[in-house]
Protein backbone atom coordinates (compact mmCIF):
# COMPACT_ATOMS: atom_id res chain seq x y z
CA UNK A 1 0.00 0.00 0.00
CA UNK A 2 1.33 3.35 -1.21
CA UNK A 3 -0.29 6.29 0.51
CA UNK A 4 1.01 9.93 -0.88
CA UNK A 5 0.77 13.37 0.91
CA UNK A 6 2.19 16.57 1.20
CA UNK A 7 3.77 18.47 4.21
CA UNK A 8 4.41 22.22 3.97
CA UNK A 9 7.92 23.07 4.01
CA UNK A 10 9.41 26.44 3.49
CA UNK A 11 12.55 25.16 2.31
CA UNK A 12 10.85 22.99 -0.48
CA UNK A 13 9.82 23.84 -4.12
CA UNK A 14 5.92 24.77 -4.32
CA UNK A 15 6.44 25.41 -0.11
CA UNK A 16 5.40 21.94 0.05
CA UNK A 17 7.35 18.16 0.76
CA UNK A 18 5.46 15.40 -1.52
CA UNK A 19 6.21 11.79 0.15
CA UNK A 20 4.87 8.33 0.08
CA UNK A 21 4.50 5.89 3.10
CA UNK A 22 4.88 2.52 1.60
CA UNK A 23 3.39 -0.65 3.30
CA UNK A 24 4.38 -4.02 2.63
CA UNK A 25 1.71 -6.65 3.72
CA UNK A 26 2.96 -10.24 4.88
CA UNK A 27 1.20 -13.25 4.02
CA UNK A 28 -1.45 -13.75 6.49
CA UNK A 29 -3.04 -9.83 6.47
CA UNK A 30 -6.56 -9.88 4.80
CA UNK A 31 -7.63 -7.28 1.86
CA UNK A 32 -10.39 -5.44 3.28
CA UNK A 33 -10.96 -4.21 6.78
CA UNK A 34 -7.66 -4.38 7.72
CA UNK A 35 -6.43 -2.55 4.97
CA UNK A 36 -8.60 0.05 6.12
CA UNK A 37 -7.09 -0.08 9.25
CA UNK A 38 -3.91 0.52 8.23
CA UNK A 39 -5.21 3.37 6.05
CA UNK A 40 -6.47 4.98 9.27
CA UNK A 41 -3.62 4.70 11.46
CA UNK A 42 -1.80 6.44 8.28
CA UNK A 43 -4.22 8.96 8.37
CA UNK A 44 -3.79 9.88 11.95
CA UNK A 45 0.06 9.36 11.99
CA UNK A 46 0.21 12.31 8.27
CA UNK A 47 -2.46 14.51 10.71
CA UNK A 48 0.27 13.99 13.60
CA UNK A 49 2.91 15.20 11.23
CA UNK A 50 0.99 18.06 9.76
CA UNK A 51 0.22 19.50 13.55
CA UNK A 52 3.54 19.80 14.21
CA UNK A 53 5.36 23.07 12.98
CA UNK A 54 8.58 22.99 10.98
CA UNK A 55 8.39 18.93 11.07
CA UNK A 56 9.61 19.32 7.63
CA UNK A 57 13.44 20.12 8.65
CA UNK A 58 13.61 16.76 10.32
CA UNK A 59 13.69 15.71 6.54
CA UNK A 60 16.90 17.42 5.92
CA UNK A 61 18.66 15.88 8.25
CA UNK A 62 21.71 14.94 5.36
CA UNK A 63 21.81 18.43 4.44
CA UNK A 64 22.55 19.73 8.06
CA UNK A 65 25.82 20.85 7.36
CA UNK A 66 24.55 23.31 4.79
CA UNK A 67 22.73 25.27 7.41
CA UNK A 68 24.07 27.22 10.10
CA UNK A 69 24.26 26.49 14.04
CA UNK A 70 20.74 27.41 15.19
CA UNK A 71 19.07 25.90 11.97
CA UNK A 72 21.24 22.36 12.52
CA UNK A 73 20.12 22.08 15.99
CA UNK A 74 16.42 23.11 14.80
CA UNK A 75 17.03 20.19 12.34
CA UNK A 76 18.32 17.49 14.62
CA UNK A 77 15.46 18.53 17.01
CA UNK A 78 12.63 18.33 14.40
CA UNK A 79 14.53 14.92 13.12
CA UNK A 80 13.89 13.49 16.43
CA UNK A 81 10.83 13.98 17.23
CA UNK A 82 10.07 12.88 13.68
CA UNK A 83 11.74 9.24 14.45
CA UNK A 84 9.79 9.31 17.71
CA UNK A 85 6.56 9.51 15.86
CA UNK A 86 7.56 6.69 12.82
CA UNK A 87 8.23 4.21 16.06
CA UNK A 88 5.01 5.16 17.69
CA UNK A 89 2.97 4.80 14.44
CA UNK A 90 5.03 1.54 13.37
CA UNK A 91 4.02 -0.09 16.41
CA UNK A 92 0.72 1.22 16.40
CA UNK A 93 0.60 -0.93 13.06
CA UNK A 94 2.28 -3.95 14.93
CA UNK A 95 -0.29 -3.74 17.98
CA UNK A 96 -3.44 -3.30 15.56
CA UNK A 97 -2.37 -6.02 13.47
CA UNK A 98 -0.90 -8.22 16.00
CA UNK A 99 2.45 -8.30 13.31
CA UNK A 100 5.97 -8.95 14.47
CA UNK A 101 8.41 -6.04 14.71
CA UNK A 102 10.57 -5.20 11.28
Amino acid sequence: MNYFFELPSKWAKQNKELLMLSIIFAEGITPGSQEEQVRSKIREFVQKLKEIEDIFKGFYVHDKLHFQIAQRNQILAKRTTLKKLVGDFQHSLEVELELAPF
